[in-house]
């Protein structure tokens, strides 16, 4: 990484995001210990593990500066669907030590309740189904965001798992701008735009993504970027820790559909 903008954070070590393995890259998965893949954070007492994600709380912002999990080809699919699976309603998070919004902050605001880690993800256990729906793992979204460009981006990481088997996901919104719109009793911010930033074990590669929050026909290769670049436009230290990070985050190679 060549840029830090948060220089004296330490790594913020977790054990919560390989939980169940990918048995079709399990050699390649206990090469990357756990606390790689996971950004550096502002402050551990802020940072949650729930079953299948890891996320570090903005109080500031009432929402996650980051949410992390892994994705690979067996957990693509399943059972466990938000229709059928009981438990699927938003809601705050106990977990959060400094309380999390509320449904009531996002009830008439305009905006809809958009996952960071996507609920069509975690359709292989049923307890990772319910903790999408924690307002910890939700940003305020404009609908044709929600259910367009942001939607195409979540397919596209379903397709890489399906090709690469395992990929490791770093998610979240844009807070670094100031005057943003709040809404809520809470002040929940309005993000000015999304990122991700994904990790290839197979191809020991990542590529990073920074989408402006509004409506976009753009094809998806328009928001790629390197993950040295991601971390430069978010100031956050992505994958932090990982041997060969300088080599992994200063260029991609990746096919982007469009």
């Amino acid at each position: 990484m060549t840029f830090r903008l948060f220089r004296d954070l330490t790594v913020c070590i977790a054990i919560a995001l390989t939980a169940v393995s990918c048995h079709a890259q399990q050699s390649v998965q206990q090469e990357i210990p756990t606390a790689f893949v996971l950004p550096a954070c502002i402050d551990s007492n802020a940072v949650v593990h729930h079953h299948a994600f890891s996320l570090e709380y903005s109080e500031a912002d009432e929402q996650p500066r980051w949410v992390a999990y892994m994705i690979c080809r067996s957990r693509i699919d399943g059972p466990y669907s938000r229709k059928s699976t009981p438990g699927c309603q938003f809601r705050s998070d106990n977990a959060v030590r400094t309380q999390s919004a509320t449904p009531a902050d996002y009830k008439g605001s305009g905006y809809s309740r958009g996952h960071l880690v996507p609920a069509a993800d975690m359709k292989w256990d049923s307890l990772a189904q319910v903790e999408t729906f924690l307002l910890s793992n939700i940003s305020p979204q404009r609908d044709n965001f929600n259910s367009g460009v942001w939607n195409r981006m979540e397919m596209q990481v379903r397709r890489w798992a399906d090709e690469y088997d395992t990929l490791f996901v770093v998610t979240g919104p844009l807070l670094m701008d100031g005057g943003a719109e709040q809404i809520g009793m809470n002040q929940v911010t309005v993000p000015t735009a999304f990122y991700k930033a994904i990790y290839f074990p197979a191809r020991h590669q990542a590529v990073g993504f920074l989408i402006p929050h509004e409506k976009s026909k753009a094809a998806l290769s328009t928001f790629a970027m390197s993950i040295d670049e991601l971390e430069t436009r978010t100031g956050i230290d992505f994958f932090a820790g990982m041997p060969d990070e300088a080599t992994i985050e200063s260029s991609f190679d990746i096919i982007i559909d469009k």
